[in-house]
Order: C-alpha cells, then sequence, then structure tokens
C-alpha cells in the first residue's frame, strides 16, 4: 500500500475510526480507490442543528452530535483528489451522485438540510446552480 493513500495529506495516520469502514471502497467520482469520507451534508451544519436542537440534555448532546456527524447515510467514499477538488469548488459532485440514503436522512433533519444539499450540488450539466451559490 502507497505511503500516499496509508497518510492523509496533513500528515494523519489512518487509523481513525472511519479507517476500517473505508477499505475496499471505490471513489464515487472516478472509481479510484477511495482514500477518505465526505459529509454530503457539511459537518459544520450538523454541529450547528445539533447545538440548536431542544430537548437534548447536556450530558447527551455529544454523544447524539458524533451519532449525526458518524451517519453512513451522510458519507460518500472519495479519492483524495476528487475529494480535495469537490471541496474547493473546482469539480462538484452533481446531485445524481448523491445517494437516496442521503437525501433520506437530510429528509430527516428538515427541510433546511434538503435546501442545502439541493444548493450545494448542482443537476448534471447545469454549471450555474452550485458555482453560483458558492459563498451564499
Amino acid at each position: 500500500m502507497s505511503e500516499r493513500y496509508e497518510r492523509q495529506a496533513w500528515g494523519r495516520r489512518r487509523d481513525t475510526p472511519y479507517a476500517p469502514r473505508i477499505r475496499g471502497k471505490v471513489c464515487i467520482a472516478c472509481g479510484a480507490p477511495a482514500a477518505n469520507h465526505h459529509h454530503v451534508l457539511g459537518a459544520q451544519h450538523l454541529r450547528r442543528w445539533a447545538h440548536e436542537q431542544r430537548g437534548w440534555g447536556r450530558k447527551e448532546r455529544p454523544y447524539k452530535t458524533q451519532a449525526v456527524l458518524k451517519d453512513d447515510r451522510n458519507l460518500v467514499p472519495m479519492c483524495f483528489p476528487c475529494h480535495m477538488d469537490h471541496e474547493a469548488w473546482a469539480k462538484r459532485l452533481t446531485r445524481d451522485q448523491v445517494p437516496a440514503s442521503t437525501w433520506e436522512f437530510a429528509r430527516e433533519l428538515g427541510e433546511w438540510a434538503v435546501v442545502r444539499l439541493e444548493r450545494d450540488y448542482p443537476v448534471r450539466g447545469d454549471t450555474a446552480g452550485a458555482a453560483g451559490a458558492h459563498g451564499a
């Protein structure tokens, strides 16, 4: 196994809790071996949503937040180059590449999550969709 695959760009080892779940999977964008998971709904948005939840006690909030962040329905395997292109808004995933389970997950969270997916993931061939929404 190559050193690049074993370590991510910032030098952390791949012995995170996600490492066993990513082995053997392929990138949803190009089909190369996957190096990491991508949160389709961004982790920062999920943390904000979890922070705003009423009825979650102070002791249980961290555990429920982690459960939402680690939900497999919101994680897709990607190779490192495709993930960096996606995060840099250079080459975005399209709406048809987002799994149906992610749309189900978004509907469970609320309308804000569905709107976020529609905003961040353009329809194939719509070049102005996500690029125009970046930073909005």
